[in-house]
């Protein structure tokens, strides 16, 4: 995979309730991520790079919400979701990326 870092929110240090899965995806989405907070990779992409199966991904990401380190958009029928880490007091806010952008990762 090559030499890549990720910025995790400092949100999630204190979180003691977060499971090694939660760990594992919001790292891989904040990999994803761009100097903004905002990330596109699709559930497939997110499951292989962690070893979680694809239909757990969802569940997991719905914890990570609620525990507010990410919030997640839904994306088109030909376009992933949107996550927006939360960088600035567990405060994740709308996701809508800028038109035409896609996954710089």
């Amino acid at each position: 995979m090559g030499d890549r870092y990720a910025r995790i929110p400092s949100l999630a240090i204190g979180c003691r309730e977060l499971s090694a899965a939660d760990w594992r995806i919001l790292a891989c989405i904040a990999l994803h991520a761009d100097g903004a907070g905002l990330a596109w990779p699709g559930m497939t992409i997110i499951a292989q790079m962690t070893g979680i199966r694809r239909q757990d991904v969802p569940r997991t990401i719905l914890r990570l919400e609620q525990f507010r380190l990410l919030r997640c958009e839904p994306g088109g029928p030909t376009s992933p979701n949107v996550y927006r880490l939360a960088f600035h007091n567990g405060a994740a806010v709308s996701a809508t990326p800028p038109k035409g952008v896609r996954n710089p990762v």
